[in-house]
């Protein structure tokens, strides 16, 4: 009987240690935490400036040249994790899983370096495994 204990409680243990080496981020770091309230109090349209928005978030990861020498910025920002159960043999099958968060700012500077209009989008998603 303790011979199963033991090994329940290894396979228990080894699904947690695997879960730490499950997670994923890509992108700029700066929007990880980043809500709308945030953006919303940093991104004054008709005020803030390219230096200012650089100064926050960095390089764009995407610059996009508009007609009226207008450019789009745009940052973005992904995680995902694999579920626990993923990790547990058999349970793994139907419980498994992933879960994922995307963010994304795309910011429209007029001709002077000046926001003119800006959008922060979050999105947030689930796989199952079965």
């Amino acid at each position: 009987m303790k011979l199963k204990t033991l090994l329940a409680a290894s396979l228990f243990a080894g699904a947690l240690a695997f879960t730490g080496c499950a997670n994923s981020t890509y992108g700029n770091e700066k929007l990880s935490n980043a809500t709308e309230k945030s953006i919303n109090q940093k991104i004054i349209k008709g005020k803030t400036t390219k230096a200012e928005i650089k100064q926050m978030f960095g390089t764009p990861s995407d610059v996009n040249y508009l007609p009226n020498n207008e450019q789009q910025w745009v940052y973005s920002f992904s995680k995902g994790k694999i579920k626990t159960a993923t990790m547990i043999p058999i349970v793994g099958m139907f419980a498994g899983g992933t879960k994922s968060e995307t963010k994304k700012l795309t910011i429209v500077f007029d001709k002077n370096g000046i926001v003119k209009d800006y959008m922060f989008i979050t999105s947030k998603g689930e796989t199952n495994t079965f």
